[in-house]
């Protein structure tokens, strides 16, 4: 007898059967649960992918909105501005009676000027806006006035409000201020409760005051400053 040849199948070898349908069945069944939970998966980052840019998109349009609303607002308020200086650029010269010291004050050809002599408190008074002044307003242009106070008797109640010690707690600050050769002081800020931020200088004019103010200094702190630099005094 011939030794078996080894690359002959053994006589005693089993032929390789193909899986059952059965066992076919349940692979496939594994097989597509797993497509589904992959595909459930991808829809599901697909999902929250798109949110989130959606989400951002709207922030972002959003921002852009209010960054077009805030720079308008800025345009609009430097506009205004670049128009009340234009404007009020050009000056005419009130000169009050001899009785009031012939003090002589330079306003604005566009504004209103009206003047009260022998006003309570005052030797002489007087109010200013553009265009046209109207009476009992919270808030004017322009205030001056030659007081019948001496200066320390006016100075007193500003100086209380000064006197706090933290700059951001402060909410009125005083300084020097020399106004037609005369020696004074200037008051800005909180000025009183209606007046959150004006500006006030107060002169000694021999047994009296002389004041003027702006009551906004966000609208006419330039013109303000113009019109002391420019003030005529007799003391």
């Amino acid at each position: 007898m011939n030794p078996q040849d080894p690359l002959l199948p053994s006589e005693t070898s089993s032929p390789s059967h193909p899986k059952s349908p059965a066992k076919q069945l349940e692979l496939y069944k594994k097989l597509l649960i797993g497509l589904g939970v992959v595909a459930g998966i991808l829809l599901l980052l697909t999902i929250f992918f798109g949110a989130r840019a959606f989400i951002n998109s709207e922030d972002l349009a959003e921002a852009n909105q209010q960054g077009q609303i805030e720079g308008a607002a800025a345009q609009k308020s430097a506009d205004e501005k670049a128009f009340a200086t234009e404007k009020n650029s050009d000056f005419r010269t009130y000169v009050a009676p001899d009785y009031a010291g012939s003090f002589r004050v330079n306003v604005p050809k566009s504004w209103s000027i009206v003047v009260n002599p022998n006003d309570s408190g005052s030797t002489i008074s007087a109010l200013s806006n553009p265009d046209f002044v109207e009476s009992k307003l919270d808030k004017y242009a322009l205030r001056f006035a030659l007081l019948n106070k001496e200066i320390e008797e006016v100075k007193q109640p500003l100086d209380n409000l000064t006197k706090e010690k933290d700059p951001k707690k402060r909410k009125l600050n005083v300084e020097d201020i020399t106004v037609s050769g005369v020696k004074g002081f200037r008051y800005t800020g909180q000025i009183s409760s209606k007046i959150p931020n004006g500006s006030l200088v107060i002169v000694p004019l021999r047994d009296k005051t002389f004041s003027i103010q702006t009551d906004d200094n966000d609208l006419y702190l330039a013109v303000f400053n113009s019109i002391v630099a420019n003030l005529g005094l007799n003391p």
